[in-house]
């Protein structure tokens, strides 16, 4: 009958005997089906076999990327240095496209002018020919107006007209035109708001390739120390606290309806620090060149650049080389144990240590100078104690002049000959001696001698060279007790002079008087008090007062 055979009477049941109805997933043991089991497209996602969120990381072993349709990687999925520069879109390295990096006028305006290979740099450049003003244009970028910026940009025109511009355009959020801050490189100063800026133009060719380098400067700059120097550029400019973003444009315009070409090559923008080291960013340590030919310590302030070219080693500041102090025109140079002094390339003096023999150290009118003066400085006034002139910066012979009172260790003046032209005075010239008081007791043999400040010219007349100048005479003469010797000035004195005379030898025993009388224009008469002399060397000097 119907349903009378149970489970428990069948032993084993061949599966061929099944051929109607199905087996329910509650009588298919886990894990009982293996893959090849399941017949080809049997599990498919949409059959609803599959529930969502079903397929772990675990279950795949291999994905095919372009099965990824939807969606975005996060930063934490992509693996720290397995993005290589070769992976980066144009606009990814800097923030222009750099189209003799890529070859590609990909953000630029794609419309004027080609790339082609610059057969000097042997690279990609943008090569615009045109007829008419034609600007190029890069896409707007967006910038931190906190930040300062370093754009670069090299220009090459062989065109003899028409005028080449490198510049850029700034908007707002909103996208309207805003204004920059020119910065004029060479007065270092900043200008007026301008909404029309240009860094850099030049009218004519270009002479050979020129690279700029410009910058797009933070907003906090306001102190032209922090601004860097650049390349070629004339003005750099500041940023708006509004600006959002900023493009670049380089024109070739004015060619008069002829066709003039301009190559551009490696532009560039990237975000840099403004020109100055701030202590905020320095800590303490080394900074050292990557040849270390140059440091400096920031924990003691030693250092050394150019090899020891210039070093400080905590006592000592050693220099090798030149070293020259420059105020306008005037120059300063140590040089070989020397300072040399120059004006406008003329060499005017030097202090050194040896210039010429004999050996010691000199002070030198070098051959641009005439004279050398030693001075005061009061004030703004220049006041000469003694000078040195040679009259022209070929002479040879020099005329030594003083101001003011003249003492050489608070003792007399001593010298040997004396040749000049003049000695002249403000004053009274005096020269004093201490000498014998000879009276008539004296002279009769008295051995008790009174001395006196006698006021005279001291030394040798003879031996006092005076040229040609008409106020001086001087020579020497045999005198007598017996009569009175006629002595010629040897020259013509516009009046009479006054005539000094003295022996020229000291005398162990006791001398009458030199007496002097009669004195002209041309000449005068001397004797000499007493009895017993003759033969008598004196000298005489006439000077007229």
């Amino acid at each position: 009958a119907d349903a009378q055979i149970t489970s428990a009477k069948i032993i084993s049941l061949d599966a061929g005997k099944i051929t109607t109805g199905s087996l329910d997933a509650a009588r298919i043991s886990a894990g009982s089906l293996t893959a090849d089991k399941l017949a080809a497209n049997t599990i498919t996602a949409d059959s609803g076999v599959i529930a969502d969120a079903a397929i772990t990381s675990a279950k795949i072993a291999s994905l095919d990327a372009s099965k990824i349709t939807a969606g975005i990687l996060d930063a934490a999925r992509i693996d720290v240095g397995s993005i290589t520069v070769d992976k980066l879109h144009a606009l990814a390295k800097n923030l222009v496209n750099n189209y003799s990096r890529t070859s590609d006028l990909t953000g630029w305006t794609a419309t004027d002018g080609s790339i082609v290979t610059d057969a000097t740099l042997s690279a990609p450049v943008h090569r615009v020919t045109t007829t008419t003003n034609r600007q190029i244009l890069s896409d707007y970028f967006e910038v931190d107006p906190s930040k300062t910026y370093k754009v670069t940009l090299s220009i090459k025109c062989d065109s003899a007209d028409g005028t080449r511009y490198f510049g850029l355009h700034a908007i707002d959020k909103d996208g309207t035109s805003i204004s920059v801050i020119p910065f004029t490189v060479s007065s270092r100063t900043f200008g007026g708001a301008s909404s029309n800026f240009y860094f850099w133009s030049k009218g004519g060719a270009t002479g050979g390739w020129l690279n700029l380098e410009a910058y797009i400067l933070g907003r906090y700059i306001d102190n032209q120390s922090d601004v860097p120097e650049g390349k070629v550029v004339t003005s750099h400019c500041r940023m708006p606290a509004n600006c959002h973003r900023i493009r670049l444009r380089y024109l070739n315009y004015g060619t008069a309806g002829t066709a003039r070409t301009s190559d551009h090559f490696s532009p560039t923008v990237t975000a840099v620090d403004s020109g100055a080291i701030r202590a905020e960013n320095v800590i303490a340590g080394l900074l050292q060149s990557v040849t270390g030919n140059s440091w400096i310590s920031l924990d003691n302030g030693q250092f050394s650049f150019g090899n020891g070219a210039l070093a400080w080693n905590g006592s000592s500041l050693s220099a090798q080389g030149t070293f020259e102090a420059v105020s306008g025109t005037y120059l300063a140079k140590l040089d070989a144990g020397a300072v040399k002094l120059s004006n406008s390339g003329v060499e005017l003096g030097y202090f050194s240590i040896q210039t010429a023999g004999p050996t010691g150290p000199w002070i030198t009118a070098a051959a641009g100078a005439s004279k050398i003066n030693l001075a005061k400085l009061v004030g703004t006034g220049l006041y000469t104690a003694y000078q040195i002139d040679w009259g022209t910066t070929g002479g040879t012979s020099a005329t030594h002049r003083f101001w003011g009172t003249v003492t050489l260790n608070e003792n007399a003046l001593y010298s040997g000959a004396i040749d000049c032209g003049a000695i002249a005075a403000d004053g009274v010239v005096s020269c004093w001696r201490v000498e014998p008081h000879l009276d008539n007791n004296d002279r009769c043999g008295t051995t008790t001698k009174r001395w006196q400040a006698v006021h005279a010219l001291e030394g040798y007349f003879n031996k006092l060279t005076i040229g040609s100048n008409t106020c001086w005479a001087a020579g020497s003469m045999s005198l007598t007790t017996a009569s009175w010797a006629s002595v010629s000035f040897g020259k013509t004195f516009p009046s009479a002079p006054r005539v000094f005379g003295q022996y020229t030898h000291d005398f162990t025993g006791d001398i009458g008087m030199l007496k002097i009388r009669n004195i002209t224009t041309t000449g005068f008469q001397a004797t000499i008090g007493g009895s017993g002399f003759s033969g008598i060397a004196a000298n005489w000097f006439a000077i007229l007062v």
